[in-house]
């Protein structure tokens, strides 16, 4: 118990020498230096100065360094800032030397976001254009057979996270009772999951189309093909992942829309910023 009495009187004594020491600081700044000073105080255990900006922007590094000598001579060990308007500096009292030492300066308005953010805030590569094409084909057992080639051209709108691209496809869906002929065109947009450490990005994409087909009936009545055109806005949804390759990524899919149904595709996305980047 008599320890735990004498733990608790040292540390109050300490915070009581500490602000003592502050005090005198700030006191002695009023007298000699509030040219330069305006206050002090500390911010989370931290000795931070605020300065007279016109008149303290007026010294040079060894003028700053010996006022702040004079005045912090108990601080030894101990590092402060100093807030000089939109400025920060960042000393060192070291041990048996006079003088502070100045570690680092930085301007809070003009920060380097790359090297002080933890967050990338690159908006798109240098080069965000890519081109993609592909393929698809599927069969099943009632002999129902689709072929098709498909298309992207478009640009990341952040980097290999979330893109915009024109696409485009044509195929064929043919079967023993009748054959379909489509196309379609339109805009899609897909966002990527790109898996630290590894090759792999996983996506997840929306877009909206205009949608055309010619179906030919084959009548067994009058041994002739029968045309049905048809026309339609498709909303297409799809899931994939890319596999980092090369200047690109193989991707390889699967989609679904009202008219076409599920079907799977597999292509390749050249990304000409990332040929440049391996060059």
């Amino acid at each position: 118990m008599k320890k735990i009495i004498l733990m608790i009187i040292i540390s109050v004594l300490s915070q009581t020498i500490q602000a003592q020491n502050l005090k005198a600081f700030r006191n002695d700044a009023a007298q000699s230096e509030r040219k330069y000073i305006e206050l002090t105080e500390e911010i989370d255990g931290q000795l931070n100065i605020f300065s007279n900006v016109e008149a303290y922007s007026t010294l040079t590094k060894e003028q700053k360094a010996t006022i702040f000598g004079n005045l912090l001579s108990k601080y030894t060990g101990k590092t402060f800032i100093v807030r000089n308007g939109y400025e920060r500096e960042l000393w060192l009292v070291e041990v048996n030397i006079p003088t502070p030492k100045l570690i680092d300066r930085w301007n809070m308005n003009t920060a380097d976001m790359k090297t002080y953010s933890p967050v990338s805030v690159e908006r798109s590569s240098n080069n965000p254009w890519f081109f993609y094409f592909g393929g698809e084909y599927t069969s099943d057992l009632d002999i129902n057979t689709n072929a098709a080639v498909n298309s992207r051209i478009g640009f990341f709108l952040l980097k290999n996270v979330w893109d915009l691209a024109l696409s485009g496809s044509i195929g064929i869906n043919d079967n023993s009772e009748q054959s379909t002929a489509y196309g379609d065109v339109g805009l899609n947009t897909r966002v990527y999951f790109p898996m630290k450490g590894k090759n792999l990005s996983p996506y997840i994409g929306v877009g909206i189309s205009w949608y055309s087909s010619t179906t030919s009936v084959y009548s067994s009545t009058d041994y002739s093909f029968e045309d049905y055109n048809s026309r339609s806005i498709s909303y297409p949804l799809s899931v994939g992942v890319s596999w980092f390759i090369g200047p690109g990524s193989l991707d390889i899919g699967f989609q679904y829309s009202k008219e076409r149904g599920c079907s799977s595709s597999v292509g390749y996305t050249l990304r000409p910023g990332m040929f440049k980047k391996r060059r």
